[in-house]
């Protein structure tokens, strides 16, 4: 995406800024101190000099892995499917301690255990590995989709994932999708201006 388009996006959603409005001190939280925090992490000026060529919008969203993995401090990571891209620094520079396991079919699937953290790309066969991995989510897990509002069939993927049963919190962040399985919350889909 351009950098036209990213400002049209900010427009559009500038009403949902940094937690503005949102009632749930877990949601609060985790927008203003994790999605939307914009001071300088300890790792930033490393993985820029580390990776340099990284597109704008591929390095924001590293980023804001790096937050995700700072937070959720998770045993391990599960990238499905496995690219050729930055993730995997970006999640080992916040925590030390996470196992990134990138899964090119349900086959490697069968290894994990458990599922603390899974990133999805809505490319290849996504929807059978969403299916197969959303039973596995615990209350602690933590998903992220990528590329909800890609094109006309993300879009559609991503409603069925926010009205399914089994996902309780969710953030659009325009770019990617996180979504909570604590069913101790209210199911509530949040957007967010990220």
């Amino acid at each position: 995406m351009s950098k036209f388009g990213n400002i049209l996006v900010w427009i559009s959603r500038c009403t949902h800024c940094r937690g503005f409005g949102v009632q749930s001190p877990f949601a609060y939280h985790f927008i203003r101190y994790v999605v939307n925090e914009h001071d300088p992490y300890y790792a930033y000026s490393d993985l820029d000099v580390s990776l340099p060529d990284i597109q704008y919008n591929d390095r924001k969203l590293g980023r804001l892995l790096f937050r995700i993995a700072n937070y959720r401090q998770a045993d391990n990571w599960i990238d499905y499917p496995a690219a050729d891209h930055h993730y995997r620094e970006f999640v080992s520079a916040a925590c030390k301690k996470t196992r990134f396991v990138p899964i090119t079919s349900d086959a490697d699937l069968e290894q994990i255990k458990t599922i603390d953290v899974v990133t999805i790309s809505i490319k290849d066969d996504y929807s059978d590995f969403f299916e197969s991995v959303i039973d596995q989510m615990t209350d602690k897990s933590v998903m992220i989709i990528v590329g909800i509002h890609d094109d006309k069939k993300s879009k559609s993927f991503w409603k069925k994932v926010i009205a399914d049963h089994r996902t309780v919190v969710s953030f659009d962040l325009y770019y990617c999708g996180v979504i909570f399985f604590d069913h101790k919350m209210y199911k509530r889909n949040y957007i967010v201006n990220f």
